[in-house]
């Protein structure tokens, strides 16, 4: 008999026992449960599940607004933001089309009627700080209302989403609405179609050139406009559309395979 038992009547250690068989399923059911419950919030993080938002909502604000930059251009205001490639992109083959790189250069993507009337001026951009430096305007891309532009500031990059945009995901959009740079709105995908993304994630005078972002900080598309007809309709530029003339793309884009 063991020790603990020892100095127990036979009565007590029945009792015992029996408390003991009565509780192994009880333990063991909650162990279960334990077990499937971390199961299912390993199944469904933010990686697999489009349609949630960020578990860290202020973390993701705060990196998104370090990519930010707002672009003026002949007294005109609108936004941007620095793009870069991860080393997933490189070693699959993305570069930029430009060949005027410098190693220390920042990229920024924003609209093309954002810095369309510059004229022979540059546009300037100001970044979270509130520094503020002229960019060169690399590549222009008329067609799909996008432009590339090149800067010396050190600037926080966004990187391109991997997961479709489907209908009904969480997004987020930043720009500088009416100059009020940082500024935030949210809302879901309501459709896709082509190169555009269409959500309810609000836009506004100089929102133009802002990212789209996903629940994980990754880039879906480039801010673009509303549709006049409907109700909080937005438009954005999808981020595979970069592919046309911003930058070169091996036969597997962001989410092509999808």
């Amino acid at each position: 008999m063991p020790y603990a038992f020892a100095m127990l009547s036979k009565l007590e250690t029945k009792v015992v026992l029996i408390s003991l068989l009565l509780l192994l399923p009880v333990a063991g059911g909650l162990t279960t449960y334990v077990i499937v419950q971390m199961k299912e919030s390993k199944e469904f993080t933010n990686k697999v599940n489009g349609y949630i938002a960020p578990k860290w909502l202020g973390y993701e604000i705060e990196k998104a607004q370090k990519s930010l930059v707002t672009v003026e251009c002949a007294g005109t205001f609108g936004s941007g933001f620095a793009f870069d490639f991860d080393a997933t992109d490189i070693s699959d083959g993305f570069s930029f089309k430009s060949q005027k790189a410098t190693e220390n250069s920042s990229y920024i993507v924003t609209n093309a009627h954002v810095v369309r009337n510059c004229g022979k001026s540059l546009p300037k951009i100001v970044i979270a700080d509130n520094s503020s430096k002229l960019a060169n305007v690399i590549s222009l891309d008329s067609e799909n209302d996008l432009a590339l532009l090149e800067t010396d500031l050190e600037i926080s990059p966004l990187f391109g989403s991997y997961s479709p945009p489907r209908t009904g995901y969480w997004v987020m959009a930043l720009g500088s609405p009416h100059s009020f740079a940082g500024s935030v709105t949210f809302g879901n995908i309501i459709n896709s179609e082509s190169n555009l993304i269409f959500t309810t994630a609000s836009l506004s005078p100089g929102n133009s050139g802002g990212p789209l972002i996903d629940n994980e900080g990754y880039l879906f598309g480039v801010n673009s406009g509303s549709k006049p007809v409907g109700q909080n309709f937005n438009i954005s530029v999808g981020v595979n559309t970069f592919c046309v003339k911003l930058i070169n793309c091996p036969d597997k884009r962001y989410w092509q395979n999808e």
